[in-house]
């Protein structure tokens, strides 16, 4: 996907955290494919990977992290409740 989709889609992910309107960024999310979605994870500040993560369909989120960097994995791990792990 072209770099300028992936950061239309960062904002309007970002909005709709920031509006708390957590049903439609999960909408948005499950209709996303996971090295899209893997790219705008790589750029969202630490502390808001856990938040959107935790709102993946799971087979979705299993698949988002195994394209993430391994820097990104780690990052995200630490967000991460050992219960979620």
């Amino acid at each position: 996907m072209a770099n300028n989709t992936i950061a239309v889609l960062r904002q309007m992910l970002a909005s709709l955290d920031d509006a708390k309107k957590y049903q439609s960024l999960r909408d948005v999310m499950s209709t996303m494919n996971a090295p899209d979605l893997a790219a705008v994870f790589e750029d969202l500040p630490e502390e808001k990977m856990p938040v959107l993560f935790r709102l993946c369909p799971k087979d979705l989120a299993a698949d988002v992290f195994a394209e993430l960097s391994s820097e990104t994995q780690e990052a995200l791990i630490r967000g991460l409740t050992d219960r979620e792990l």
